[in-house]
């Protein structure tokens, strides 16, 4: 590559503008520091908590970037060169990135609720420094990163590879893109979060629980369930996480649905507790199949005694499905070889046993008011490891507690939790009436009549 005179114009302007942008942004962060951060403070219009959400990532966000415009300054053009100094330290940006969406909805939260702020608010956003809307300065950070990669990917294009700073630039702008990588992946992290909880939201009864540490929604959608006697099918909303899967009935407003609509798509439709789950299977005994033949994108899915069969009205889309549960069930044996995880079910659970975790966490909520009784002494609440740990010593019967509510809790702990099919109940009825008969026969058959 030639080092033309057209060229080094180009790469010239874009030096300049890296250098001039970076001044314009440092200024946008100044402001939001003095008009916003700071004056929040001293004003008391903000409570510390909450303050601390919105502004707490941007201190070291300004400190860094003073330290990369000043390098910029000094390194006379040798962009690659000051980059390199503070690429590191880039990373800050992944943690405003995580908190941002969080950092906004608190911020029009507390806005809404508090008339004082709200008006404050509206005084600093009107000042001749400022002019501009606090969320619009609190997005700047989140720009910021993708206009390094951009401005790095044109200068590299218009630096001849035998140009003194082509190496620090070619290393540079590696190294943003690594940080950008890293940022999109917080990001991905942070809206599945959020996502979560409010699916968690949307659950009847709040169950079952899908708030667990290391899960992660990696799919959902609309799939149809063929019935047990293959004449019909049901629309159901099916969620992939990293450990189960899990499908509910769909809310009223969507019965009719059966495109692959994303949960993420339609959450605003969903009230809380609107969503009734119908069964989860844990990953690590689930094996899935495509039929092959089947115009309909038709494929199999078993878990233990659970065996169904699915399809939704996209081909490709039944083939996403059937592909990502395949990677879900491979990454979840795996890391069941490792680790035992509690967050995994051991068994299929339906609607009965789902049901009854909500009356044990109920059971459990009122067993930690029990109360017991040392001597003549006042009764005193229990604390929760009194009431569910183990004690280190063997406790005499004086010492263990003792309530209704704690026996039941241990009832429903050894329940089963698959409810079996119709079919199942009907045959064990058949047997356990065929056993009982024999039994009073041979009763009848050891005791002969007294004459």
């Amino acid at each position: 590559m030639q080092n033309t005179p057209m060229m080094s114009a180009m790469r010239k302007k874009i030096v300049q503008e890296m250098i001039s942008s970076e001044e314009a942004y440092l200024k946008q962060l100044h402001t939001l520091d003095k008009y916003f951060v700071k004056a929040s403070l001293e004003k008391a219009s903000i409570p510390q908590q909450i303050h601390t959400m919105i502004f707490g990532h941007l201190p070291p966000i300004k400190e860094m970037n003073t330290e990369l415009f000043k390098s910029l300054s000094i390194e006379e053009g040798n962009i690659g060169a000051a980059f390199l100094k503070m690429a590191p330290f880039l990373k800050v940006y992944a943690a405003y990135a995580k908190n941002y969406q969080q950092a906004i909805n608190i911020l029009v939260d507390y806005e809404r609720k508090t008339v004082k702020f709200k008006a404050w608010l509206t005084t600093q956003e009107s000042r001749p420094e400022v002019q501009t809307k606090l969320p619009s300065l609190l997005i700047t950070p989140i720009q910021r990163i993708p206009r390094y990669r951009l401005l790095l990917g044109q200068l590299l294009k218009h630096t001849p590879s035998d140009h003194p700073h082509y190496g620090s630039i070619v290393q540079a702008s590696e190294a943003i893109v690594k940080v950008a990588g890293h940022i999109e992946e917080s990001l991905k992290k942070a809206e599945c979060v959020q996502r979560m909880f409010k699916l968690q939201e949307a659950m009847k009864n709040g169950q079952p629980n899908i708030i667990a540490p290391g899960r992660q929604l990696i799919r959902e959608g609309v799939l149809q369930k063929i019935s047990q006697n293959g004449n019909s099918s049901q629309p159901r909303l099916f969620f992939l996480f990293t450990d189960i899967l899990m499908y509910t009935r769909l809310p009223a407003l969507n019965m009719n649905s059966t495109s692959n609509t994303s949960f993420s798509e339609t959450t605003d439709t969903f009230k809380p507790k609107s969503l009734e789950c119908r069964c989860v299977l844990p990953l690590r005994h689930c094996s899935v199949i495509s039929v092959f033949g089947s115009d309909r994108g038709l494929f199999r899915l078993k878990c233990k005694s659970e065996d169904m069969l699915l399809f939704c009205s996209d081909h490709g889309n039944s083939t996403d499905w059937v592909r990502d549960i395949k990677e879900a069930v491979s990454v979840a044996i795996q890391r069941r070889k490792t680790l035992r995880k509690d967050s995994s079910a051991r068994k299929p659970m339906r609607k009965t046993a789902i049901r009854k975790m909500a009356i044990k966490e109920n059971t459990e909520l009122t067993a930690l008011k029990a109360t017991k009784l040392d001597g003549n002494e006042s009764a005193k609440v229990l604390q929760v490891d009194e009431l569910f740990s183990s004690p280190k010593h063997s406790a005499t019967p004086e010492e263990r507690p003792w309530s209704p509510c704690s026996i039941m809790t241990r009832v429903y702990q050894i329940q089963e939790c698959l409810t079996p099919p119709k079919s199942w109940r009907s045959r064990k009825r058949q047997n356990t009436s065929s056993s009982s008969s024999d039994d009073d026969l041979a009763r009848k058959v050891k005791s002969p009549k007294r004459t």
